[in-house]
């Protein structure tokens, strides 16, 4: 279909232009004080497993009291390929504002019609705070994905009879409190 052909163009130079953003302004610059603590997190996270396995890891996701521990958690299994560089954390807001993109697509694709979703697609990736938010490593993306999906979910479930997807709308909506609380 060419919507969905689209859509593939509209993700993918959002993601090259994020990616090429990231690595000209971002790579080996300070990060905002927010940032250092959620790396720190995503460190933690992942020197704690190196060192003592899952049950480190699940020990070090636990002591994130303060702060929704997802985000950073996915960015250490990221590390688990990638190492532990920092820059590489910047991927996760990225890749998620991309299914944010994608996910909208398929709930205007779903409400009216796939020239609908194609457009919902185009302004979500090109909204000023997604692009913001995915150039930095904060929780409100990653959030956003879930809550995408969530909602897509649930108008996939038809009305709760669907049970897979009215099992992603409960993951979806539980994941929401270890990515950020305020948006439940």
């Amino acid at each position: 279909s060419p919507f969905v052909a689209g859509l593939l163009g509209v993700v993918i130079l959002f993601l090259a232009v994020g990616t090429r953003w990231r690595w000209m302004f971002r790579h080996g610059q300070p990060v905002s004080v927010d940032e250092s603590n959620y790396l720190a997190m995503s460190l933690s996270d992942y020197f704690n497993f190196t060192g003592g396995g899952i049950k480190g890891f699940i020990a070090a996701f636990e002591a994130h009291r303060s702060y929704a521990p997802l985000t950073s958690a996915v960015a250490a299994a990221l590390y688990g390929v990638t190492g532990p560089h920092v820059i590489a954390a910047f991927a996760v807001p990225l890749a998620c504002a991309a299914g944010a993109v994608t996910a909208t697509y398929f709930i205007g694709k779903r409400l009216d019609s796939a020239a609908t979703g194609l457009l919902s697609a185009v302004l979500v990736a090109t909204c000023p705070l997604i692009v913001t938010y995915s150039r930095a490593f904060h929780f409100a993306i990653p959030a956003t994905l879930v809550a995408t999906l969530a909602l897509l979910a649930l108008l996939q479930s038809g009305r709760c009879r669907r049970w897979g997807w009215t099992l992603l709308f409960g993951l979806c909506v539980g994941l929401l409190p270890l990515d950020r609380s305020m948006t439940v």
